[in-house]
């Protein structure tokens, strides 16, 4: 819900849609999480975050394989 509401408060921002995507994948919503991770990884390549976008992009590979993105702590 609230990685949603923070998609539609900033106008389709990159990191938003990201968030949007991983939350997809947590909850088992592989299909949504690739759409939204394409999406940022698009508006990312055409603003020039190329960091941003090979972040994106490796998480995109993740849910393709129907696996969520899981942050390890250090």
């Amino acid at each position: 819900v609230l990685a949603r509401q923070a998609v539609d408060l900033t106008r389709r921002d990159p990191a938003a849609l990201d968030a949007l995507a991983a939350a997809c994948a947590a909850a088992g919503r592989f299909e949504e999480a690739v759409r939204v991770a394409a999406e940022a990884a698009d508006l990312a390549r055409k603003s020039g975050a190329t960091q941003q976008l090979a972040a994106i992009e490796h998480r995109l590979a993740l849910y393709r394989a129907r696996r969520p993105y899981v942050e390890q702590l250090r």
